[in-house]
């Protein structure tokens, strides 16, 4: 699931670890940002701000507890949760990430930025070494439930869908869940097929990407290049698509076997959601 969410994957870790990018003036202030959040406990947009300026991993204890702050503060927030995860996974908190979002669910289960978070909570682990097949299918599994509520909550989910057509997409070709990504993505390109081209942001790329991925694992190439052709008349410069469309069927199928896999890290960034 490297591709899941892509986006500059750098510029949203400096955002997560508090740095600033290169250019961006002087580091944050930190003792006036500790202030501002004592001066304001009910304040979450104070302990998020304080959070992401906070170097890491040298205070991710203190990062944490107050993302975790915001979170409790605002649960609507896409953006806390997606940069309380980011955190997370930098610092190799996996377990802590699921637990406190799978609380906070539990309290609020209502709330569907929650349930998206704590979705993509149980994906970000799922690299993880020591799990093996059996525990990466566990942690799908629960990822899927998740989405499945958002869904039920919102049908119109982009997000959502897209992020359950990629729980299927990665999975070996043997276990035969190309089918259930193809009908993921063609959903996720008929919820965004009235925007007009020159309104289409750059995720919108994603599902052409992930629908000729998952007919590569279904064995129909020829679907797969017909569709990343089509998305070249609305991203004719995307470097993706054209190595995709040089590549003969024996490494087409390598490739997207490789970039598709359960071994590489996967990238469950939201932040394009606000910043594209």
């Amino acid at each position: 699931m490297r591709g899941f969410f892509r986006i500059l994957l750098s510029g949203a870790l400096c955002v997560a670890a508090g740095a600033p990018p290169s250019g961006a003036g002087p580091p944050p202030d930190l003792d006036k940002l500790r202030a501002e959040a004592a001066q304001r406990p009910g304040d979450a947009a104070a302990h998020f701000g304080l959070a992401i300026a906070l170097p890491l991993p040298d205070r991710k204890q203190e990062a944490l507890e107050h993302l975790e702050k915001a979170i409790a503060l605002d649960p609507g927030s896409v953006k806390y949760g997606n940069e309380y995860r980011k955190t997370c996974v930098r610092v190799k908190e996996y377990d802590r990430s699921i637990a406190f979002l799978e609380k906070q669910v539990a309290a609020r289960p209502d709330v569907r930025a929650l349930h998206l978070n704590l979705a993509l909570a149980y994906v970000d682990k799922m690299p993880f070494p020591a799990l093996g097949i059996v525990g990466q299918g566990i942690l799908s599994n629960r990822s899927i439930g998740e989405l499945n509520k958002v869904l039920v909550m919102e049908p119109g989910s982009w997000a959502a869908m897209y992020g359950r057509a990629m729980n299927h997409l990665h999975w070996p070709k043997v276990l035969r869940h190309a089918p259930q990504a193809v009908e993921d993505f063609k959903s996720c390109l008929k919820l965004q097929a009235e925007i007009p081209a020159e309104k289409l942001r750059p995720h919108h790329l994603l599902p052409y990407l992930g629908l000729g991925d998952a007919y590569v694992k279904n064995d129909q190439l020829a679907e797969a290049r017909s569709v990343w052709k089509e998305a070249q008349k609305l991203f004719p410069s995307d470097s993706r698509l054209a190595h995709r469309l040089t590549l003969d069927d024996a490494d087409l199928r390598k490739f997207v076997d490789e970039e598709r896999g359960l071994a590489k890290p996967i990238d469950t960034d939201l932040s394009f959601l606000w910043s594209s």
